[in-house]
């Protein structure tokens, strides 16, 4: 696979190297990442990534996150994947981001991409990854018992913040009504105070220039900034996986 370079690292290097992000800054990088992983899983056929988490999104020259890794996800659909983190290197690095369903055995989906998301909000947000600091095993036995990450272990994010609902639901131990990407997408729009985006074009692929106002989004406003969004981080990702 060959990559543009991207100057700011992946998203985790880009929050450790910028402390001082506003909540607005924080989640304009969640909504940016969530349109491009909701492009993929809108696909036909949908485009499962399975291994979301923060040092796979990379931040490019104009401070906008890109999906990346994707295009392995595409030989994972039809290869039986084994999640024994013991064996596996890629699987060790993301067990904090995993569902329980992959504990089990099971292939990744569209809703274990879900439930990593959940994980990557935290991580913006709080500024600590879920179950910070925990072993693997530990995080197994907390993941399979349905324990997710809760407030009182992310003080930078309190309990009171709607984001935690979200997240709740991205990280519900039935697959089946966890939210599709669409709906996470309209869930992190509505929050409040989303700062003016700037789109410039995603290394000089995309053709769409412009200043954009959020803050009518959360009147319902927000399908064009969604679907130019979701081309700027298509047409990066078209880049990345060639």
């Amino acid at each position: 696979l060959i990559s543009h370079w991207c100057r700011y690292g992946n998203l985790n290097d880009y929050l450790g190297a910028n402390q001082g992000l506003t909540r607005c800054d924080k989640l304009r990088l969640i909504f940016q990442t969530a349109c491009g992983l909701e492009h993929l899983h809108s696909r036909n056929p949908p485009i499962c990534h399975a291994d979301i988490k923060p040092e796979n999104v990379l931040i490019n020259d104009w401070n906008g996150p890109a999906v990346s890794d994707f295009g392995l996800s595409r030989v994972l659909q039809d290869v039986e994947v084994r999640s024994g983190f013991t064996t596996s290197e890629t699987v060790k690095g993301s067990v904090r981001y995993m569902a329980r369903e992959l504990f089990s055995g099971q292939k990744p989906s569209l809703e274990t991409d879900v439930y990593a998301f959940g994980g990557l909000i935290l991580t913006v947000m709080s500024g600590k990854a879920p179950f910070d600091g925990l072993l693997h095993h530990v995080i197994l036995r907390r993941v399979m018992n349905d324990e997710p990450p809760i407030p009182e272990d992310h003080p930078y994010l309190p309990a009171h913040d709607p984001l935690w609902k979200l997240m709740r639901r991205c990280w519900s131990y039935d697959s089946t009504v966890r939210p599709t990407m669409q709906e996470v997408l309209q869930e992190v729009s509505i929050q409040d105070n989303i700062p003016t985006l700037i789109l410039k074009p995603a290394f000089g692929f995309s053709s769409y220039w412009g200043k954009l106002s959020t803050k009518n989004l959360c009147q319902g406003q927000g399908s064009t900034l969604t679907l130019l969004l979701m081309t700027v981080l298509v047409n990066t990702a078209s880049w990345t996986s060639m």
